[in-house]
């Protein structure tokens, strides 16, 4: 999976969460509610069945970690983003972190705001790697 496909698929995952995922919350990576588990983008990523078979996962403790295959280094939360992703600490912050976002309360961010977020960087890298 390259970086493009990696990127379309974390859009869809945004857009329609995983299973595992009942909430979406850009307050924290992942946690558990009483009526089921609520993440961000990148936790519901995590969550993926696609992405964790290739290292990417949301782990018990809300964080979400990346194995690299190839060097079996791992890499957590913001990093995890930027080394699977294979984008700058700067494009994961504008999906990843809700004080990029144009909003006081963190509950305002909504999917399709962060999907358009991962939009801009597909747009981006397929004009690079075209």
């Amino acid at each position: 999976m390259n970086r493009i496909e990696r990127l379309r698929h974390w859009k869809r995952v945004t857009l329609r969460l995983p299973k595992k995922v009942k909430y979406f919350d850009m307050s924290d990576y992942a946690y558990e509610r009483e009526c089921g588990t609520a993440a961000c983008s990148l936790g519901a990523a995590g969550f993926s069945p696609r992405f964790q078979a290739l290292g990417l996962k949301t782990i018990e403790t809300g964080f979400v970690t990346y194995v690299d295959p190839k060097t079996n280094k791992r890499s957590m939360s913001l990093y995890a983003a930027v080394h699977f992703f294979n984008i700058t600490e700067s494009e994961a912050e504008s999906v990843i972190a809700p004080s990029k976002y144009q909003t006081n309360d963190v509950e305002n961010i909504t999917q399709q705001m962060a999907a358009d977020r991962i939009q801009i960087l597909i747009d981006k890298y397929s004009q690079i790697e075209a």
